[in-house]
């Protein structure tokens, strides 16, 4: 009996030593070039519900109208304190709450003078300052976050790829082609801005490949649209100002500190999940009545029959890069984690619909969502990253 209990005690251990040990080693290399090249082939720290996951804190519904309603929420910070912050498209207004989901106050007004804003915005906070990107005035406007106006800079009409610890602002947009050879370069990338107007530099996207399109060309139609679930480049900026951008169509990330340049190619494997043949018929029909000249010139067969290796991307403050990719049923998702370095964490599964979520944030650990319940109500939910 006392060999039996030894023998089970020994092998608890083992698994629990077998649970805390790394799943998988990653390969790191250098390349003659300088180039970090990590392959993942597996998580390295959790598997499953092992690890991380998103634990909900908080989710309130604002009232139908009056003070703190919202229609339609656009865009969504949070400040130091917690207090949430939510731009409303109709009508225009910014929302201030507690967090615990208490109306507080609204900010500023739609307008052109002195604290107002027009009804295309995206909110920033720096610091202790609300920052509200106006993009059809081209401008920043500055309030305190008990609502007082600080001021006004001038500013592009881009959207904001991202605002350092640092204050400067990333603009979306279109550069000069770098040769006249280069009739592909769509010349993407950004240019980056103090908080005064002043601009920085700029940095430039590597030229990406044509995106696949249903056309219509001939003497009097210049049309085109985006074949549905074909994979695209995503290209993000991260909170040190590198560059990452990828391909839907391979697991496989680039980081490029200055844009053109390469400083560490990070891989890994997913599934690839197919999409269902309804799906892909409503795509179409919905494509059809969008453009009826598709019905002559595309097929359903144009339609791909799996899902992209992956949707989208974003970093942390921990720099901790976060991978959206399907599952098996469309309404569900995952996330991978990646640390700095490039090495895969682990996964997470993702239990919020993304098809429901207008806006959302990323502080302190936690993910602050404006979306659509299944009522078709507006709804405010607070996740906390549950680290085991």
């Amino acid at each position: 009996i006392r060999t039996a209990s030894l023998l089970v005690a020994l092998a608890c251990d083992r698994e629990k030593t077998a649970m805390k040990a790394p799943l998988a080693i990653p390969q790191i290399d250098t390349l003659p070039s300088g180039i970090v090249h990590v392959v993942n082939h597996g998580p390295s720290e959790w598997a499953d519900t092992t690890g991380w996951k998103f634990v909900r804190e908080l989710r309130f519904t604002p009232p139908d109208e009056g003070l703190g309603s919202l229609g339609q929420p656009r865009s969504i910070a949070v400040s130091a304190a917690g207090e949430i912050v939510v731009f409303d498209e109709k009508p225009a207004a910014i929302i201030v709450y507690s967090p615990q989901g208490k109306f507080l106050r609204s900010i500023g007004r739609q307008g052109a003078g002195p604290g107002e804003y027009s009804a295309i915005v995206t909110l920033l906070i720096h610091h202790d300052t609300l920052v509200v990107h106006d993009r059809l005035a081209h401008r920043l406007v500055f309030f305190a976050l008990d609502g007082r106006v600080l001021g006004n800079a001038p500013a592009l009409g881009g959207p904001i790829r991202q605002l350092t610890p640092e204050g400067i602002l990333s603009f979306y947009a279109y550069l000069k082609p770098v040769s006249s050879r280069d009739e592909d370069d769509l010349g993407e990338g950004v240019i980056r801005m103090r908080l005064d107007g002043t601009v920085v530099d700029t940095l430039r996207f590597p030229t990406a490949p044509l995106p696949p399109l249903w056309t219509l060309v001939d003497a009097t139609h210049d049309l085109g649209y985006r074949i549905p679930f074909t994979p695209e480049r995503v290209a993000r900026l991260d909170r040190d100002g590198r560059l990452l951008w990828g391909d839907q169509n391979v697991y496989r990330f680039v980081v490029a500190p200055h844009g053109l340049d390469t400083a560490r190619i990070i891989e890994a494997t997913a599934p690839r999940w197919p999409i269902a043949d309804s799906i892909r018929t409503d795509a179409f029909a919905v494509a059809v009545r969008k453009a009826p000249w598709i019905q002559s010139r595309g097929t359903l067969a144009d339609i791909p029959t799996s899902y992209p290796l992956w949707t989208t991307f974003l970093t942390d403050e921990q720099q901790d890069l976060w991978v959206s990719r399907p599952g098996p049923d469309r309404r569900v998702q995952f996330m991978d984690v990646f640390n700095r370095a490039g090495v895969l964490r682990g996964t997470v599964p993702v239990p919020f619909d993304d098809a429901q979520v207008r806006a959302s944030y990323r502080r302190q650990g936690r993910v602050y969502l404006a979306m659509e319940n299944d009522q078709g109500l507006t709804t405010i939910e607070v996740w906390r990253i549950q680290k085991q």
